[in-house]
């Protein structure tokens, strides 16, 4: 290689992946001589020689951009693989991480009649309960 590119797979698919290239049948045939078994490369990344003294260009290449749309942003780890080939890219080494995961909202929904009957257990049969059963001990004890 003159040039001194340099490349690295980031990730493959599983050993038990397979690659078609008969996109338009419903279903895939894995006894298919044309078809593709994994694992496969599905994401790289390489520096390549600019042209200039001391400089390096980078890049990195992802079989699809599906993982990067905001329907799939959230899922695996994504979010994080996009900010950190960002900061690759842009040569900020010290910016990749993996980020804490963020806090859900985690709300409880409930009709009118599930608040009825929590907030009469919660304010009213909870404390009578421990109200009766002191009284109960006091009375036993005396």
């Amino acid at each position: 290689n003159t040039d001194k590119t340099t490349v690295e797979k980031l990730f493959s698919s599983s050993d038990t992946s397979l690659a078609t290239s008969n996109l338009s049948s419903p279903s895939v045939d894995a006894n298919d001589p044309k078809n593709k078994k994994g694992p496969l490369p599905l994401a790289a990344a390489g520096t390549y020689k600019t042209g200039k003294e001391n400089s390096q260009g980078r890049f990195v290449v992802v079989g699809s951009s599906a993982w990067a749309e905001n329907s799939f942003i959230n899922f695996n780890g994504n979010r994080d693989l996009a900010l950190n080939t960002m900061n690759w890219l842009s040569s900020d080494e010290d910016l990749i991480s993996i980020r804490p995961k963020e806090q859900e909202d985690r709300r409880i929904t409930m009709t009118r009649s599930q608040l009825t009957w929590v907030r009469t257990i919660t304010q009213f049969l909870l404390p009578l309960l421990v109200v009766a059963t002191g009284v109960t001990v006091w009375w036993r004890r005396r």
